[in-house]
């Protein structure tokens, strides 16, 4: 399981693919199916997922980004974020590979997807309104098959930082304060949304499931401080707080922990609070992502003309064991697991890619 976490909406570095499918239309698949939401939920058995080795799943994909694993099928966004051009789409392939559909197509820079039982969920890279009636609203749902998309409405008047994005079962949970702290909670069934959160530093990372949400905030000098809501509780409170830079961070969770990485470690906390325990020292870890089993991280590395490569890393969850299962040209910029294979979004390369566990 993967989470949001920030991204720099003006990175230009990549290198675009000129193969990158253009159709706008919505394509229905019939064939898709539902599955376990991404909250917090680790599918004993997936099934569909059929690479061995390394493989590419996508190719000719527009700056790939965000991306929701259920038991049949991948989601993820495209978007080209140099200009304002309404190029983006939300697809979906089956896990096996095969044909990529549309989901919903002219929109604003996809950022973050995520998926429920019966619907995908994403966040546009938005500057416009908080009507719902305007589709240029910063979240959005559309059913797994496909169709009529469903913008919800949100009071913040400035959807710059709403690539901060985790969903439960019932509930989504965005970061809306544009630079600042501005958690609001919205309510999947009646869009009802209030701010659960709000303060002076910024939110870099969020994740949720049905026991509560978690949350990553930069603080001076270079700490990053853990922040919880427990389920039933009245307020947020401070798990804790390391003397690390934040500012690429990236969080998973599972039943007791939370995993995080800062620029420099990787990082879990026990649900309850605590003193956070190292797991992985000096790794510029830019996305991390867990199973029933095993930790995974990404990290970057950059060449003189620009160009990158990425690393995948294996470990168990107390962070033993460190295997690299994946390399390539490009850069990873979301990462999930679903126990027999690891999946990412390649920004760079524009590609999906897979590596199998087996």
């Amino acid at each position: 399981m993967g989470c949001g976490s920030r991204s720099s909406p003006n990175d230009t570095s990549f290198t675009r693919d000129a193969s990158v499918v253009t159709d706008a239309s919505v394509v229905k698949d019939a064939s898709v199916e539902t599955g376990l939401d991404d909250a917090g939920v680790v599918d004993a058995s997936p099934v569909g997922c059929t690479a061995v080795g390394q493989v590419v799943m996508a190719s000719g994909e527009n700056y790939p980004r965000g991306l929701a694993v259920n038991t049949t099928h991948l989601y993820w966004g495209v978007g080209d974020p140099r200009g304002m051009a309404r190029d983006g789409m939300i697809r979906a392939q089956p896990k096996s590979g095969g044909a990529i559909v549309t989901l919903a197509s002219n929109l604003w820079l996809p950022r973050e997807v995520r998926v429920d039982l019966s619907r995908v969920f994403w966040t546009n890279q938005a500057w416009g309104s908080s009507d719902p009636a305007d589709d240029t609203s910063a979240l959005h749902s559309v059913p797994l098959q496909g169709g009529s998309r469903t913008p919800f409405k949100i009071a913040a008047s400035w959807h710059f930082s709403a690539d901060v994005f985790a969903s439960s079962t019932q509930d989504l949970y965005v970061d809306l304060g544009a630079g600042n702290e501005q958690l609001d909670v919205i309510s999947k069934g009646s869009g009802v949304e209030r701010a659960i959160f709000t303060g002076t530093n910024q939110i870099l990372a969020v994740v949720a499931d049905d026991d509560g949400v978690y949350w990553v905030r930069n603080g001076a000098p270079y700490g990053a401080a853990i922040l919880a809501l427990p389920k039933g509780a009245l307020a947020a409170s401070a798990l804790s707080t390391v003397v690390d830079n934040g500012y690429e961070a990236s969080l998973a969770l599972d039943k007791g922990w939370v995993y995080f990485a800062t620029t420099s470690n990787i990082y879990r906390l026990a649900r309850t609070g605590g003193s956070p325990e190292l797991l992985i020292k000096n790794q510029y870890a830019t996305r991390i992502a867990i199973d029933s089993s095993r930790l995974y991280w990404a990290t970057t590395t950059y060449a003189s003309n620009d160009s990158s490569n990425f690393s995948l890393h294996k470990t168990t969850l107390s962070g033993s064991g460190d295997v690299i299962i994946a390399t390539g040209a490009g850069r990873i910029s979301h990462l999930e697991s679903d126990g027999r294979c690891v999946y990412w979004t390649n920004v760079d390369a524009g590609k999906i890619e897979a590596v199998s566990l087996k």
